[in-house]
């Protein structure tokens, strides 16, 4: 599939609802059960086919100590002291001591989370 020798999919499906369109004759699926997608050569569809292709066997290196702080801190939006606290003693640790002062605030997990987010779609 890298090399692009086979990149056609096959999707079977038992169709549950479905509606046409009385002008143009479209069937539109509105519910469906999924039987199987499988890799072929030759698609029924010509357009059904595979764009890319993730890699299971390699992984990018986790970030230095250095980069995940500057992850932290620039898109995170955390102190420093912050960034040095979830690195050493953990994000549960931070977010232990957030909660004791201000028990109603999530903000600092909202963050993270967002930032988190961003960075895995940035990969």
């Amino acid at each position: 599939m890298r090399d692009g020798a086979i990149d056609g999919l096959s999707i079977g499906f038992r169709t549950v609802r479905a509606r046409t369109d009385a002008k143009t004759g479209i069937r539109r699926i509105i519910e469906a059960d999924l039987w199987e997608i499988s890799i072929v050569t030759f698609p029924m569809l010509p357009q059904a086919r595979i764009n890319s292709v993730k890699s299971a066997n390699i992984r990018k290196p986790l970030p230095t100590t250095r980069q995940f702080e500057r992850w932290l801190t620039r898109d995170a939006g955390l102190t420093r002291g912050e960034a040095h606290q979830v690195i050493h003693k953990g994000f549960a640790e931070l977010k232990r001591e957030r909660d004791a002062a201000q028990p109603s605030r999530n903000a600092l997990a909202d963050k993270i989370r967002r930032a988190a987010k961003l960075l895995t779609h940035q990969g």
